[in-house]
């Protein structure tokens, strides 16, 4: 539900749940641990003290009843937390919990794009480079991931060793340093943003452009055979290890596990591990109990003749066990409504020719894919040039994906399923009542940048033969937020587009100006019929 410009939240104690009887992750803590259960944000304002929001909690609890952090603890990754489930087995024990209020300056973190200095760590990280810890010997390469031992995509403050190094705080990005060189890969949302924070002692190396060679085939080709490549083996996976390895190995030299991490040995002020406890979840928001998973898991683990399931990654674990825990920020922050993911550009002055067009092409690609219909079962892959049309027409295009699925109170970015030029090997293909993002964009460096967001739930449609019996899916959008009008270039839609638009925005108008009338908001209820207004 889209709030006001107050987004307030009601705090709330989690008490342990029945649902733990089943089965529960065993956690072997040495030190007290207290829960982030709630949090209470102004959009104005990222960081405020609470207790000026606690006065208007009653006034406007009304739009939404409460608020949690959401994600076990990451760190607990010295212990790692892993779930093993085990066919017939039983685990048991308690989970404590405890509350405090959580804030957080993530905003300004973002909005930051300064240049930090980074020729001192660099020469640390050298040094141990250089002389191993342990008598080890030396590498003569050393290779940054952005993962943390979970494979999670964001990260505890702690885990942001690649950030840490480099500078460049984008979410996705590996580092590799070398005796004289230091490099970062990045994908093409974070190429404006690398560039700005990477200072002299860094090369950007941009993925995905035909000029930039992947980072095994950089190391082999730079390095001298007999060359000694160091990864902590904690954060990469085998998939990322195996070709790698080979790689490294076709060229005569060899990758090594390195333990300790050499970052945590150069970070001098490295943030303490989170001490947030883990919190369960109501039935009423999982819909299902721990033990009604647990059976069906195990079911799964029979079809497959499997007598062990190991899960390691937190989302996975936290929707197992229906739990939930504030170790990263946003991880999700979610409402009672669930987690949700959206995007909106907005010109606060007096837009160009050419910002206009190409928001319009932006969004005729949004509304196409949003009113696509395609069969059951159909891979997001092949979905993925309907939103692009529009933009190929006018010789534009953008360099990230299309969709991701989203959690049910878990993380934003969830597969197997999505919509993009990239294969994505586990994707069951789509299926009625799945959720996922609609997201294209545009990107002009150094200029602007263009997207148009909203998740959208698979629904069943009829259209002739449904395919032949397979049957037919469309897309129904349920994000509720306003496309700013003098953004489009209403000459470039077909009146098909602008029907789609004028009948999203008659939606909008409908859901959300009872709620606003409610909590008497009459300066957004204003500015909401402004923006909707047909065109």
């Amino acid at each position: 539900m889209p709030a006001t410009k107050k987004e307030i939240a009601r705090r709330k104690t989690h008490t342990n749940q029945a649902d733990t009887n089943e089965l529960t992750l065993t956690y072997a803590a040495t030190e007290p641990r207290v829960a982030s259960c709630a949090c209470v944000h102004n959009t104005l304002s990222l960081d405020p003290p609470v207790k000026r929001h606690c006065k208007l909690i009653n006034t406007q609890v009304i739009r939404i009843r409460k608020l949690c952090l959401c994600l076990p603890s990451c760190h607990h990754n010295i212990r790692n937390p892993v779930l093993i489930v085990l066919h017939g087995a039983k685990c048991q024990k308690g989970i404590s919990t405890a509350t405090r209020s959580h804030t957080s300056n993530k905003l300004q973190r973002l909005l930051s794009n300064k240049m930090k200095p980074t020729g001192e760590v660099l020469a640390a990280l050298r040094g141990l480079m250089a002389n191993l810890p342990k008598g080890l010997g030396s590498i003569n390469a050393y290779i940054i991931p952005s993962d943390d031992a979970h494979q999670s995509e964001y990260l505890a403050k702690r885990d942001e060793r690649r950030a840490f190094i480099s500078g460049f705080d984008g979410s996705a990005g590996t580092a590799v340093v070398t005796e004289k060189e230091a490099l970062l890969w990045t994908d093409g949302r974070y190429f404006q943003q690398a560039g700005k924070q990477l200072d002299s002692n860094w090369t950007l190396m941009k993925d995905g452009q035909p000029t930039t060679p992947s980072i095994d085939a950089w190391l082999a080709r730079v390095l001298q055979p007999g060359s000694k490549v160091g990864v902590d083996a904690n954060l990469i996976s085998t998939r990322a290890w195996n070709p790698l390895n080979t790689s490294l190995k076709s060229a005569g030299c060899s990758l090594l596990p390195i333990s300790p991490n050499l970052i945590d040995l150069v970070w001098a002020d490295q943030p303490a591990a989170p001490q947030a406890s883990i919190i369960p979840l109501e039935l009423e928001f999982t819909g299902e109990s721990v033990a009604q998973k647990l059976a069906a898991v195990r079911e799964k683990m029979q079809d497959k003749r499997a007598s062990v399931l190991v899960v390691s990654a937190l989302d996975e674990i936290a929707w197992f066990l229906n739990l939930r825990g504030s170790d990263i920020d946003y991880n999700p922050v979610f409402f009672s409504d669930g987690t949700t993911d959206v995007t909106r550009t907005m010109h606060f002055g007096t837009p160009s020719e050419q910002e206009i067009n190409a928001f319009t092409h932006v969004l005729k690609g949004q509304i196409a894919l949003g009113t696509a219909i395609f069969p059951r079962k159909v891979k997001g892959q092949f979905l993925d040039t309907i939103a692009r049309k529009a933009l190929w027409d006018a010789g534009l295009d953008y360099g990230h994906g299309t969709g991701h699925g989203i959690g049910h109170f878990l993380n934003v970015h969830e597969g197997p399923m999505g919509i993009g030029i990239r294969l994505m090997p586990d994707d069951p293909g789509l299926e009625e009542n799945m959720f996922l993002s609609n997201e294209p964009g545009y990107y002009k460096e150094g200029q602007f940048g263009i997207r148009i967001e909203d998740i959208v739930q698979v629904v069943s449609t009829n259209i002739g033969d449904n395919f032949d019996g397979r049957g037919a899916l469309t897309f129904r959008t349920v994000t509720m937020c306003p496309i700013q009008t003098k953004l489009i270039n209403v000459k470039l839609l077909t009146d098909r587009e602008r029907n789609a638009l004028n009948n999203y925005h008659t939606t909008v108008w409908e859901t959300l100006s009872p709620l606003l009338k409610n909590v008497k908001d009459a300066e957004t209820l204003a500015w909401l019929e402004r923006e909707t207004q047909p065109i």
